[in-house]
């Protein structure tokens, strides 16, 4: 990966440890802990916590970092101008910019990134994120607030946006991630 990865990417509280990604319900994630006294570490920290994480399949996040940056309410700042992203800018030219810079940007770098050099204890595929975030909650009576999604995916099916080949070379560009998935 040519960036860093944000330093801070992991909730720590006693016993646990949530690694958080960009556009895989992050920010609802951390709208959970607004009353619950918590750190953000890095996911390279060491430590015994139970390791938990939510993720998307790729293609599918690659497509809400489309919607969610160049048609719906995202900010084009930063990294993403000097990149080439743009508002309105059509999937096709966003999907080749994606393929040849993904790893220049946090929202657009593989997912695998976030899970640091440390075993994840559990996977958690986002379409699940709220059936196991209840079981989560039972293991973590602190989490006592209900997710609440703070910014939903305002796009159709994922699977419509790709060509046959677009998609083959997307899977190919994210395949650590897509094992994850279809693993996990």
């Amino acid at each position: 990966m040519h960036i860093s990865r944000e330093t801070e990417s992991v909730i720590k509280i006693p016993g646990l440890r949530i690694h958080t990604i960009p556009k895989v319900a992050s920010g609802s994630i951390k709208n959970a802990f607004r009353e619950v006294p918590y750190e953000m570490v890095s996911p390279d920290e060491k430590g015994p916590e139970y390791r938990w994480m939510c993720i998307r399949h790729p293609l599918d996040r690659i497509v809400s970092a489309w919607a969610f940056f160049c048609f719906h309410k995202g900010e084009l700042t930063g990294n993403l101008t000097r990149l080439g992203y743009t508002k309105g800018m059509p999937f096709d030219e966003f999907f080749n910019l994606i393929i040849e810079v993904h790893d220049e940007d946090r929202h657009t770098c593989g997912q695998f990134h976030y899970a640091g050099p440390h075993k994840i204890d559990r996977y958690v595929k986002l379409h699940n994120l709220s059936a196991k975030w209840k079981v989560l909650e039972k293991k973590f009576p602190v989490l006592n607030k209900p997710l609440q999604w703070l910014n939903p995916s305002q796009h159709q099916g994922w699977q419509r946006q790709y060509s046959v080949a677009q998609f083959d070379e997307a899977m190919r560009v994210f395949n650590a991630d897509q094992v994850r998935w279809y693993g996990g």
